[in-house]
């Protein structure tokens, strides 16, 4: 019987062992490092969080509905150091995870964006509103942000479970070679205060770059009160003149002195929040094999 020593790293609070392979026959050995007092991360549930930071805000339990929650990609932690405002935290939940928090009856509703359409409005149904060009009879005021002020490159920042809990960087970009999609150089670059895996980040990256351009698109118009019912998040089909049909996801539904709804939103494209990546492989790490001990 063979003892190998054990030595301990105090820099990483760990112990550094060799461990022999489960086969006997193949006489292979493997170095192991064994960290002291650390548990094992699990992933968190996302509705989970929104529940605690809701209560946290004092929202009763009951009125807290999470069902429509689905995460692409799973949660290993999120962090705040000091006193935050719970609505910070849920914008950056939402903005990671494209989902839309809205109040309805006296409960808080989590959702995801990009749900399917829940009313079909005939265009007899579309108020006039005021604008600046078109017609005396506009129905709806279309504006497109520029191009130029659209992302090419989104950078997120975030916490890796794989490298100690340090600081880990994904981005994704648009195509400029062999010839540019986009006239656009503006990069954006947000910090996450949660942990995530590089591959999970590199999705969330693609995800929050197409986003911002599939809601590049917003519509202002009216409708009347019988449509009380909408709430910001609800995506409803708007038929134009002409009898085509566009999507919107609501963003803000107003009720006006005259008992018009004033209606914003974004055209709502469902697959710009379904967007996956892959991480390239590390660099300079070269893939370590078991080696024969004799």
């Amino acid at each position: 019987v063979m003892n190998y020593p054990n030595y301990y790293w105090s820099e990483r609070d760990a112990i550094v062992t060799v461990v022999a392979d489960e086969d006997p026959a193949t006489d292979l050995f493997q170095p192991v490092i064994v960290y002291q007092d650390r548990k094992i991360q699990s992933n968190v549930s996302l509705s989970q969080i929104c529940q605690d930071v809701a209560k946290a805000a004092g929202v009763p339990e009951g009125s807290i509905i999470t069902t429509g929650l689905e995460t692409q990609e799973p949660l290993n932690g999120y962090m705040y150091e000091q006193p935050t405002e719970a609505r910070s935290v849920l914008e950056e939940l939402a903005n990671c995870y494209q989902f839309d928090a809205v109040e309805s009856d006296y409960q808080l509703i989590f959702k995801m964006r990009g749900g399917d359409s829940i009313a079909t409005i005939p265009y007899e149904h579309l108020g006039v509103i005021d604008t600046d060009f078109g017609t005396d009879n506009e129905r709806i005021a279309e504006s497109i942000q520029y191009q130029a002020e659209l992302p090419e490159r989104v950078t997120i920042s975030y916490f890796d479970p794989k490298k100690d809990y340090e600081n880990g960087t994904q981005y994704f970009k648009r195509p400029t070679l062999p010839l540019p999609v986009v006239h656009t150089r503006e990069q954006v670059e947000v910090t996450f205060n949660m942990a995530l895996l590089n591959k999970y980040a590199k999705r969330m990256a693609k995800r929050l770059l197409y986003a911002a351009w599939s809601e590049r698109t917003t519509v202002e118009f009216k409708l009347p009160r019988d449509y009380m019912r909408f709430d910001p998040s609800d995506t409803i089909s708007l038929t134009l003149g002409d009898g085509r049909q566009i999507e919107v996801r609501l963003t803000d539904v107003t009720l006006g002195a005259d008992a018009t709804l004033d209606c914003a939103g974004v055209y709502n494209y469902p697959d710009s929040y379904k967007y996956l990546a892959e991480t390239d492989p590390p660099l300079g790490v070269v893939p370590q094999d078991p080696v024969g001990v004799m």
